[in-house]
């Protein structure tokens, strides 16, 4: 889980609009400071997501191209997320 003060550094770094996307001033070795992960981690996602035309990265920014997708992405990750903390117990 990242931290409330991550997500609302990451939330208000979301307030640039970008063409059809929302850009966001963040590098990646920020991001997966606040997934609490190494650079490499998070560069193979994103990378995945470049290549599916979800996201554009650069220097100190990603792009989120596909909003609507992506949001459908988290959600079902969520739903996967709580349904095995239900199988275990939690």
């Amino acid at each position: 889980m990242v931290p409330y003060f991550e997500n609302t550094k990451l939330a208000s770094a979301a307030d640039r609009p970008a063409g059809d996307g929302i850009r966001l001033e963040v590098a990646q070795d920020e991001l997966a400071r606040m997934a609490r992960g190494t650079r490499e981690n998070v560069n193979r996602p994103l990378q995945a997501m470049v290549d599916d035309r979800l996201l554009d990265v650069g220097r100190g920014y990603v792009v989120v191209l596909q909003v609507d997708e992506l949001r459908a992405m988290a959600e079902m990750r969520s739903q996967r997320m709580s349904r095995k903390d239900e199988r275990v117990g939690r």
